[in-house]
């Protein structure tokens, strides 16, 4: 930090800032205080002056505007030092919001306390103030990642196979992870359903956005299979993209819940049999 003082005694005359005498007459007040000096400093944007004052003693400061502060004193106060402030650290932030992430989706939004936060992301509180408001555009901006994240991944899964039934197939497997840890935090966006419901539109509009996606891609798998004789012609496309979605909720729930991964695919392969073409 770079910082200059300039320290000048009164003798009847005040002092600019190139420490240079100006012709008028101190003001009434500094002219009744009894030896008085004036401090002339800058400062950059990461310093603030402080001026410690004893009990009896007097003392102000003017801020000029320009990065420089001058602070009139008596014989009885101390004198001013330069404090230095901590200068925002500059942080990845889409690592940040990744870490903000991974807590909300293990403790949900109102178990979640500001500083599990700043913890996981290893920034300040003024920094995350500074970037993201408060916890909660925080919270929304991390559930729209994850959500969008996720859902790419499902339609990865949806397409990563020739078969269609298949292709569906791994998009439920694809929710069961074999690590315990991840398997029981379920899903964050099933958390944030059912810890809010309907009740926050914001949220609302998240979900739809996200699950429409995921919904066009079930319905045009779906076709396919039907196509390919995979499922029955009678079946309606949208009533199978709604079970398979169904399906997919409860897998994440029963997985949050502690179910065991031979159960969970079980229950995935119970659906698929109950689509196909016998």
């Amino acid at each position: 930090m770079d910082s200059s003082i300039s320290m000048t005694t009164f003798n009847g005359l005040r002092r600019n800032h190139s420490g240079q005498a100006e012709s008028s007459q101190l003001d009434d007040q500094a002219s009744q205080w009894k030896n008085p000096t004036v401090q002339t400093f800058s400062c950059d944007e990461a310093a603030e002056s402080t001026i410690e004052v004893t009990r009896t003693g007097v003392a102000s400061r003017k801020y000029e505007g320009d990065g420089r502060c001058t602070a009139f004193l008596t014989c009885q106060s101390k004198l001013p030092y330069l404090k230095p402030m901590a200068r925002p650290k500059e942080f990845d932030r889409d690592a940040a919001v990744a870490q903000a992430i991974s807590v909300f989706w293990l403790k949900g939004y109102a178990a979640t306390s500001t500083d599990d936060l700043l913890r996981a992301m290893k920034i300040g509180r003024q920094s995350m103030y500074d970037t993201f408001g408060d916890k909660r555009r925080l919270y929304v901006e991390a559930l729209e990642r994850y959500q969008l994240e996720s859902v790419a991944g499902h339609i990865k899964r949806l397409r990563s196979v020739a078969p269609p039934l298949a292709g569906i197939e791994a998009l439920l497997v694809g929710v069961i992870s074999l690590d315990r840890a991840t398997r029981e935090k379920g899903c964050m966006g099933v958390g944030a359903i059912c810890e809010f419901g309907n009740a926050d539109t914001e949220l609302g509009e998240l979900r739809v956005k996200s699950s429409s996606m995921l919904h066009q891609a079930l319905v045009e798998r779906l076709q396919d299979a039907q196509a390919a004789g995979e499922i029955r012609k009678t079946f309606s496309i949208e009533r199978a993209a709604r079970f398979v979605e169904m399906t997919m909720l409860g897998l994440q729930v029963a997985a949050r819940a502690g179910e065991s991964v031979r159960t969970l695919r079980d229950m995935a392969a119970f659906a698929i049999a109950g689509l196909r073409n016998r």
